[in-house]
């Protein structure tokens, strides 16, 4: 979480899974606290971004991604362009930023490329495509280690088997071998490409597991239910001049910002997706006495 600078005149938000989002056009001297929605955070809303049920395999691989700044051109060349090329696979990627040499790149080891894709769409593309594959940006792999974006808590919330490139789950987010398969270079990604197109059983278990993980630990419910911890332990350290976040004179000093509130249960949060929830502030919940906040009548 961060303060934004008061009077931003527009929304940014990314489209390579999570992002930031700004409230468009707040006023001169509004005050606000922005809840970062980045791939860090790592939980999946369910609701949405669930197994799409049987369809078709229409193709072997489907991946979703952007090209970006060359921050992982040659790891996307390794792991994806190259094994899809000598297996010869049907492929499919989405995903924006592609300059006219990553097409080529793309047309020429005979994957189809089919441009941005709403994450609304993810289970659909995924459930018709055999397996798919994550390829962590190299800033990620090498400096944020055990951070390995939103992607893969999406594909194993589809129940897709996954194949990944080198990160390091250094938090025990997954059970790697089990949940999903490393690859250390092209020719060990080629294999177990393989393996799971040409052995049920593989996929079966790895699609099983990959989701049994993420509704066990991994869903945007669970993430709510840690978020008291965290604030709490956010509150303790004093802004300069020994104001504490979140005190009453912090909170005072952002115009009562952060209000407490009773926690709803999942389900009933999500058919509010949309919606104003101060609506919900106030009506407490009688399942549960957790708790949560609202930021700027936002439910957090």
């Amino acid at each position: 979480m961060r303060r934004s600078a008061s009077g931003l005149q527009q929304a940014r938000e990314t489209r390579d899974g999570g992002g930031e989002k700004l409230v468009r056009n707040p006023g001169p001297k509004s005050k606000m606290l922005v809840l970062m929605t980045t791939d860090a955070v790592g939980g999946v809303w369910n609701y949405c971004i669930r197994p799409a049920g049987h369809r078709q395999k229409r193709i072997d691989l489907a991946w979703i991604g952007n090209w970006g700044d060359e921050e992982r051109t040659e790891e996307l060349i390794e792991f994806l362009v190259e094994p899809v090329r000598r297996l010869g696979l049907t492929a499919e990627v989405y995903g924006v930023r592609y300059p006219d040499s990553a097409r080529r790149r793309l047309e020429e080891a005979g994957i189809t490329f089919k441009g941005w894709l709403p994450n609304f769409r993810v289970p659909e593309v995924l459930a018709q495509a055999r397996l798919t594959i994550h390829v962590p940006r190299r800033p990620y792999a090498s400096r944020l280690p055990g951070i390995p974006t939103i992607r893969p808590f999406e594909a194993l919330a589809c129940g897709i088997p996954l194949v990944c490139a080198p990160w390091s789950d250094c938090e025990g987010l997954f059970r790697p071998g089990e949940d999903y398969l490393i690859a250390s270079d092209s020719g060990q990604m080629r294999r177990h490409l393989e393996r799971i197109l040409t052995h049920a059983d593989t996929a079966r278990s790895l699609a099983g597991h990959g989701l049994e993980r993420i509704r066990a630990r991994h869903t945007c419910a669970h993430r709510v239910d840690e978020l008291p911890a965290i604030w709490r332990r956010v509150s303790e350290k004093p802004l300069p001049g020994g104001i504490g976040l979140g005190s009453p004179t912090h909170n005072s000093a952002l115009g009562g910002l952060f209000q407490p509130m009773n926690h709803r249960q999942d389900a009933d949060a999500t058919r509010r997706h949309g919606q104003d929830t101060r609506a919900i502030s106030r009506k407490p919940s009688q399942e549960t006495g957790r708790r949560s906040f609202v930021c700027g009548g936002r439910d957090l």
